[in-house]
């Protein structure tokens, strides 16, 4: 597909978001994989532009490497992992778990080469990467998931997928719920008259939160096993339904309900949490995976396979729609101007918050000098 350059007509607001044009982000934590994925096996992974070899050392320590040999670009994750490093397969060259040359099998003077080392660390079931410079990282952006971990007393389903489209677009559909209704017909059970529901907005910093009360029957809305729903007909309870942008590509979602009218012994809060991560691959594709976690029902694994195959067909819903308008936005020619409903305000106040972080770690540099500069492979 050619991308033809879109002729935009944008209003002053539009110009203050950040938008699928918007270089990305290095100075962030992303996820990387799951912590199980990453293993003694070689594994490559695509993360803002830039090829990755990762695996993990005799000892268990992960290793994330510039997945390109020095000496003609072969990919090292297509080569043998030994046991203090990795020996290309193309001619043989030898690196370190530090990313250091160390042979070269040909000759005997090896060069002094360096391949660029990215940090990863291991949270729950994630391990996360650091793309950014070396003297911005910063350990305290980890998020804390404790619901993300059964022994804290939570049941958990998960998924993950690829997704044709930028960052910016999954993460607004994420934050959107007033979509559900529509492009979830079929597969969530939200009546019309949810996407009509006010939505309030809390910000902090970089960061902000979003959600809905005044929800009728949230209990039936699918997220609660049939047996526990039918408990909840009838009772008094306060209900939220939300989320909260925590940093660019992750998103914390939330289903609570609160009954009013405990009984003792009972339990009152029944809490989900749904954890969303979008890391870029490229500027027009990304990984994505997402879990829901419940502090209610813990042993029934039944519900939780079926919740598991009702969110995979969800987002999936949602990937479609994605990847059809990301297509539109690169091949269609036409000027246009991006309108907002109320219900946007989450999602524009993202936009915002991405558009500053943008200014701030690019500066007066232009985006397409730095996006070519931050996606060279060169090496160090």
């Amino acid at each position: 597909m050619t991308a033809v350059q879109p002729q935009l007509s944008r209003t002053a607001l539009q110009n203050t978001l950040a938008d699928f044009t918007t270089p990305l982000l290095y100075n962030h934590w992303y996820v990387a994989c799951l912590k199980s994925d990453l293993t003694d096996r070689l594994m490559e992974r695509t993360f803002l532009n830039r090829s990755v070899v990762m695996y993990r050392t005799a000892e268990g320590t992960p290793i994330a490497l510039q997945n390109r040999c020095a000496h003609r670009s072969f990919p090292l994750s297509e080569s043998w992992l030994e046991e203090d490093g990795i020996r290309c397969r193309y001619h043989g060259a030898k690196y370190n778990h530090s990313g250091e040359m160390t042979d070269v099998p040909c000759q005997d003077v090896c060069p002094q080469v360096k391949l660029r080392t990215y940090p990863l660390c291991e949270v729950g079931p994630l391990v996360w990467i650091w793309m950014g410079a070396a003297e911005r990282i910063d350990w305290s952006r980890l998020p804390e998931t404790p619901w993300m971990i059964p022994e804290n007393g939570w049941e958990l389903a998960a998924g993950s997928t690829s997704v044709d489209g930028n960052y910016l677009l999954m993460m607004e559909n994420l934050m959107d719920l007033s979509h559900i209704p529509y492009l979830h017909r079929d597969t969530f059970n939200f009546p019309p008259s949810y996407a009509r529901i006010p939505v309030q907005l809390e910000t902090n910093g970089n960061q902000l939160r979003y959600f809905r009360t005044a929800i009728a029957n949230y209990h039936r809305s699918g997220f609660f096993p049939s047996d526990l729903a039918a408990k909840f007909d009838g009772r008094l309870y306060d209900v939220s339904s939300g989320g909260e942008f925590v940093a660019p590509g992750m998103m914390f979602g939330h289903g609570e309900i609160r009954l009013r009218d405990g009984l003792p012994g009972e339990q009152v809060e029944y809490l989900s949490r749904i954890p969303h991560f979008v890391t870029p691959k490229t500027q027009h594709t990304s990984h994505y995976w997402f879990f829901h976690s419940r502090n209610f029902s813990l042993e029934d694994h039944e519900f939780t396979q079926r919740l598991a195959k009702v969110l995979e067909k969800g987002f999936s819903e949602d990937k479609t729609a994605i990847a059809w308008m990301q297509e539109l936005q690169l091949s269609d020619g036409h000027s246009y101007r991006e309108i907002h409903y109320g219900t946007d305000k989450p999602t524009v106040t993202m936009r915002r918050i991405v558009k500053r972080l943008a200014d701030e770690e690019y500066g007066s540099t232009t985006a397409s000098q730095q996006t070519d500069a931050l996606s060279n492979n060169r090496v160090a």
